[in-house]
């Protein structure tokens, strides 16, 4: 075989390849159709519209499973009387407990 009919194969090879890589694209077109795409602008407008649609009913949920009465998150034994908003692992608090763990965080907020 020489090399001019090596070439030829090596083209016929390469048009069969590019024509199959051809129809493989037109198919994956009619596959996807012109589907609109969406912006991320409307993407973010519609999860806000559906979060404020949920938001009123997540925190009356909230609200409702919350124990009427807790327990001090520090001692676990006496009834808590004191919510500490930036003392994380220990939100409720008895009067004790609370005066013992804020002596030296005067300005945690505390109701």
């Amino acid at each position: 075989m020489d090399s001019e009919s090596s070439l030829d194969i090596h083209n016929d090879v390469k048009d069969i390849g590019k024509e199959n890589l051809l129809k493989a694209l037109e198919e994956a077109e009619i596959l996807i159709g012109d589907k609109p795409k969406r912006s991320w602008q409307k993407r973010t407008e519609s999860n806000e519209k559906k979060w404020l649609e949920a938001k009123d009913e997540l925190s009356k949920q909230v609200i409702f499973k919350q124990e009427k009465t807790a327990f001090c998150f520090n001692c676990g034994k006496d009834k808590a009387e004191i919510r500490s908003f930036s003392c994380t692992p220990m939100l409720f608090l008895c009067s004790t407990c609370d005066t013992e763990v804020h002596k030296m965080k005067g300005f945690h907020d505390r109701q």
